[in-house]
């Protein structure tokens, strides 16, 4: 796999269809910019699958939850649609209460979120 960008603690790698955003173990309003570089960064890529590895998070405040919303909001008719790794229960439960559950899959290990889109 071939990094796109190393931002803050936020690492992207692709290979041939797929983008892995590797978020960093805390996001709030200093990590924000990076995170959201970094997922921006990677849809324009076009992958056919986007991961967002949140498997080392164990703290996410509102801006994490913006920065996906954002990329959510970016995403072209036929991009890819993004999936979440987000092991850690404080993060799963932010997710549940604000809904983003509802509009990104979560699911517990990357292998399982590779699984989930046929990479």
């Amino acid at each position: 796999m071939t990094p796109i960008t190393a931002a803050a603690d936020v690492l992207t790698v692709w290979d041939a269809d797929r983008v892995i955003v590797t978020a960093p173990r805390e996001i709030d309003l200093a990590e924000r910019e990076g995170f959201t570089r970094a997922l921006t960064d990677a849809a324009r890529v076009r992958p056919a699958y986007l991961v967002i590895d949140m498997g080392a998070t164990v703290f996410c405040d509102a801006s994490g939850v913006h920065a996906i919303m954002e990329l959510l909001r970016n995403l072209e008719s036929g991009d890819a649609a993004p999936v979440l790794v987000a092991p850690h229960p404080q993060v799963r439960k932010l997710f549940a209460l604000t809904g983003v559950d509802l509009l990104i899959p979560v699911h517990s290990d990357i292998s399982t979120a590779l699984a989930a889109v046929g990479a």
